[in-house]
């Protein structure tokens, strides 16, 4: 069977939420015989050449960067079929901006993210835009919808009318590298490279608004100035948009971190703080468990989903709440501490992306 499967994301750099999807999932696509996978994308022709290198048979037009948005919108608009892009397929799998239809083949659409029509405000104009023309286009064109988690499925069905028993939930996993055992010599290194102190708390995000981190940094702020004072915030990932967070002597930025040195932050640090206030998935909550740390999260959308009875739950509208439960992280004692790293350690086993493209394979077996 052949399958055509939108690489869009991965072009962005860094590599982030969708493209982190797309890319793993690909991965395990690929170790199945029985498909013969291709690729396709969405993008200008100066970011095309940011792919090619990684996947040198990808389809796409070669559009100049100047007609691209209005070339892509009107092809959307008008349901260009996708053949004409791609080398004939039986199936697509859409996960960037556009959602084509497949003349003689079925199509898959992954919703990674709702935030643009359940709260506009913490997004930028422009994705607010495209997330609203792809629906239209998911809602003509898509044989099934895959949701990455119970939290977006439910969404679309509340907030987009679209059918339950049209979305199928699949969730994503982990990267590779947080699989694979690393030496102490590479904890040593990391540690030397970001001059870590002995005791940290770690957020792993882009900085944006809808991830907190202003009422993060104020919980940090409040707790005991003898917990405080040995003790720093380090925030780890790519500005976004919005407000660039305060940092101050025990809170640092250290932005964008490569991969390989991720797994051994999450490591050394005392838990994982990420008290977002909407997420698709959440990522660095999996990632954490991958690693025996300890988890804060919020008490809603999915990461209440994700972490269910391996982390502390918060309040994410609530400094205080934010507050007492950065105190209880910090004050665990070796049992309890433990206990949440084994529940981190068994819940992680209900993700993984070789599962997630088990449940698209069967998916788009299943459809007539």
């Amino acid at each position: 069977m052949k399958v055509a499967v939108d690489i869009t994301p991965i072009a962005s750099s860094p590599t982030i939420g969708t493209g982190k999807i797309i890319e793993n999932l690909l991965g395990a696509l690929e170790t199945r015989k029985e498909f013969d996978i291709g690729h396709y994308a969405s993008l200008s022709r100066g970011l095309l050449k940011n792919i090619q290198h990684k996947y040198p048979k990808v389809k796409a037009p070669a559009i100049p960067a100047k007609l691209s948005r209005i070339s892509w919108w009107f092809s959307q608009k008008i349901g260009l079929p996708l053949d004409l892009i791609t080398d004939p397929a039986d199936a697509a799998i859409s996960i960037g901006p556009l959602c084509l239809p497949l003349r003689h083949g079925k199509t898959l659409a992954i919703i990674a993210d709702t935030t643009p029509i359940t709260h506009p405000e913490w997004c930028e104009p422009e994705s607010i835009f495209w997330f609203k023309a792809r629906i239209e286009a998911i809602k003509k064109h898509a044989d099934v919808v895959v949701a990455i988690s119970h939290a977006v499925k439910n969404d679309l069905v509340k907030y987009l009318n679209l059918r339950p028993n049209q979305i199928l939930v699949a969730y994503p996993g982990v990267t590779q590298n947080f699989l694979k055992p690393f030496p102490p010599s590479k904890l040593n290194a990391v540690k030397k490279k970001y001059k870590l102190p002995p005791s940290y708390l770690l957020f792993v995000g882009i900085l944006a608004p809808r991830k907190n981190i202003s009422r993060l940094t104020q919980a940090f702020s409040r707790l005991n100035p003898k917990i405080r004072n040995n003790t720093e915030l380090l925030l780890v990932g790519p500005k976004g948009w919005g407000k660039t967070p305060k940092t101050s002597k025990n809170i640092r930025s250290l932005g964008f971190v490569p991969d390989g040195d991720l797994p051994a932050l999450y490591a050394l640090s005392q838990g994982l703080v990420y008290p977002s206030l909407e997420e698709g998935f959440g990522f660095p909550i999996v990632e954490a468990f991958a690693t025996n740390t300890p988890v804060l999260t919020s008490n809603n959308s999915s990461m209440r989903e994700i972490a269910k009875g391996a982390s502390i739950l918060v309040n994410p509208r609530s400094t205080l709440s934010i507050t007492r439960g950065l105190n209880e992280l910090l004050s665990l004692n070796k049992s309890n501490k433990t206990k949440l790293i084994k529940a981190g350690k068994k819940r992680l086993k209900k993700f993984s992306f070789a599962k997630m493209a088990d449940e698209l394979i069967r998916a788009i077996q299943e459809l007539p």
